[in-house]
């Protein structure tokens, strides 16, 4: 305290100024690095969790959808028919590819994108016997054996995608709530630390505006 009354006036304006900048510096920071950790986790929220599952669930639904294409082929009475429903198995198909396309340009966590290849891995199988087996065996009338391949390693493949589909929704869900609880304490952190850097911060303010006056404005005034 000594050395501070020491000063000469402007020595004194500027460490006190300077001490209030730095807490307003401070306060600027948590502020900052609060609102910096909740974006980042509503980012990994959206990124990682969001848009696999929304992608998954669709992909999933284009496949059921191919089945039923698939078997009202094999139900067609004509060659028109069949080749309609060929037409609609392609778009949904293209669809199911653009899905894995999107979720192969994610920067996914390492164990969702192993489960990721394994899911694309069954679709190329399904979709190559599909169109190296299945839909030739439709077209040439041999539709026992479109049937067999239907209701036995396709219906397999089906199975083994709807499953792990589902349970990576599943578990992005759960990473998502995770993700939230997360997110609302380190919300609640941020603000209890903001508001204790600021009333910190106002409370120096007027301690340093009153030592101030004390020790600068006085003897001025008692000078005049």
């Amino acid at each position: 305290m000594r050395w501070f009354k020491n000063r000469n006036t402007r020595a004194k304006f500027f460490v006190s100024f300077g001490l209030l900048i730095t807490l307003v510096a401070a306060v600027a920071i948590a502020g900052y690095q609060g609102i910096k950790t909740v974006n980042h986790l509503l980012g990994t929220l959206y990124d990682q969790h969001f848009r696999v599952a929304v992608t998954l669930a669709g992909a999933e639904a284009e496949l059921n959808a191919v089945r039923a294409g698939l078997l009202s082929m094999m139900a067609a009475k004509d060659r028109s028919e069949q080749e309609r429903q060929h037409a609609r198995i392609r778009e949904l198909t293209k669809e199911v590819d653009e899905a894995f396309a999107r979720l192969s340009g994610m920067t996914l966590e390492g164990k969702f994108a192993a489960k990721i290849k394994v899911i694309m891995s069954v679709w190329e199988e399904f979709r190559n016997t599909r169109d190296s087996q299945l839909i030739p065996a439709i077209y040439e009338g041999r539709l026992d054996e479109a049937r067999a391949l239907a209701t036995g390693i396709q219906a397999e493949r089906y199975r083994k995608f709807s499953s792990g589909a589902r349970q990576m929704v599943k578990e992005a869900e759960e990473q998502a709530l995770r993700f939230k609880g997360e997110s609302a304490q380190r919300y609640a952190s941020s603000v209890a630390t903001f508001v204790g850097i600021s009333g910190f911060a106002i409370f120096a303010g007027i301690a340093i505006a009153l030592f101030l006056t004390r020790i600068i404005a006085k003897p001025l005034s008692e000078v005049a």
